[in-house]
C-alpha cells in the first residue's frame, strides 16, 4: 500500500480550514471577555476591567505549553494583541473608562481607538 502525499492544494486547503477555525475561536474569547465585564458590571464594588498579573499568567501558561520554541517566543505578542482587542471591545461597552485603566504598562495604545 503506497502512501500519497497530500497536494499543495490540498495543504493549502488546510491552512484555510486551521484559519477558520482560529477566527471562530477569537471570536468566542471576544465573546467570553465580553461576558465577564458584564459580570463584574454586575458587583457591588466592580474590580478594574483589566487585571496584567492575570495577563501575566495566562502569557507564562501558553509558553509553557506549546511543544514549538518559535511559538513560545512569539505568544507575548501574539496574545497581548489579543487581549487590547478585548480591552477595546470592553472600553466600547464601558466608555466612561479611562484610556489608563484600559492599558497595562506592557501593553502599548494602538493607533487608532475607534471603530
Amino acid at each position: 500500500m503506497t502512501h500519497q502525499t497530500p497536494s499543495l492544494r490540498d495543504l493549502r486547503q488546510q491552512i484555510d480550514d486551521v484559519d477558520l477555525a482560529i477566527l471562530r475561536l477569537i471570536e468566542q474569547r471576544l465573546q467570553l471577555a465580553e461576558q465577564i465585564a458584564r459580570c463584574k458590571e454586575q458587583l457591588p464594588d466592580p474590580p478594574p476591567l483589566t487585571d496584567p498579573t492575570r495577563e501575566q499568567q495566562i502569557i507564562t501558561r501558553l509558553q509553557l505549553a506549546t511543544q514549538h520554541p518559535l511559538l513560545r517566543d512569539e505568544i507575548p505578542a501574539l496574545f497581548h494583541h489579543l487581549m487590547q482587542i478585548s480591552k477595546q471591545l470592553r472600553l466600547q461597552l464601558r466608555p466612561s473608562l479611562q484610556d489608563d485603566e484600559m492599558l497595562s504598562p506592557e501593553t502599548p495604545p494602538t493607533k487608532s481607538r475607534s471603530s
